[in-house]
C-alpha cells in the first residue's frame, strides 16, 4: 500500500518541478497553461481559452487545444525526474468537440506503455461538464545528452 506522505511529497516535488519548467517554457505559459496535479500515473494541465485563441468560427483553435495536450504529455514525464529530457517524436490526436471562450479545458495525461527512451501518453481534453475536445496518443523519446 502506497504510504499517503509519500504521496503527498511526490506531488509536491512534481508541483515543484513543474513551476521550474514553466519559468522558461514561455510557449505554454503564453498560452495561460498551468500545472494543476501530477503523479507516478501521469499529469493534469489547464487553460481558460481566452478570445485571442479563438479562431474565426468563434471556438478555441485546434493547435491551442492540441499544444494543451502535448504540453500535458510532456510534464507527466518531465516532472517525474530531476532532469527532463522528454519529448514529443509522434503525436495523433482527434479533434471531437471545440472548446469555447470561457471555458476551462482540461488535459489529463496517463502515462502508458514503454521502456528505456520511449514512452507512449494518452491524454484526453475536456470541458468543464466533461465533455471530450481532443484525445490525443503520443510517443515520447528521451533527448541524449
Amino acid at each position: 500500500m502506497t504510504d499517503p506522505m509519500d504521496t503527498a511529497a511526490d506531488s509536491a516535488l512534481r508541483a515543484e518541478r513543474a513551476a521550474a519548467i514553466l519559468a522558461v517554457d514561455t510557449p505554454v505559459t503564453d498560452q495561460g497553461i498551468t500545472f494543476v496535479a501530477g503523479d507516478d500515473a501521469g499529469c493534469a494541465m489547464a487553460m481558460t481559452v481566452r478570445s485571442r485563441q479563438c479562431n474565426s468560427h468563434g471556438i478555441c483553435h485546434g493547435g491551442i487545444t492540441m499544444l494543451l495536450a502535448d504540453t500535458a504529455a510532456a510534464y507527466a514525464l518531465n516532472t517525474g525526474e530531476q532532469s527532463p529530457r522528454w519529448v514529443t517524436s509522434h503525436s495523433s490526436s482527434s479533434l471531437l468537440a471545440p472548446g469555447r471562450e470561457g471555458e476551462v479545458l482540461t488535459a489529463t495525461a496517463e502515462i502508458g506503455t514503454g521502456s528505456g527512451s520511449s514512452r507512449i501518453v494518452d491524454v484526453r481534453v475536456t470541458e468543464p461538464d466533461g465533455t471530450v475536445v481532443v484525445e490525443m496518443r503520443n510517443v515520447m523519446v528521451r533527448l541524449r545528452g
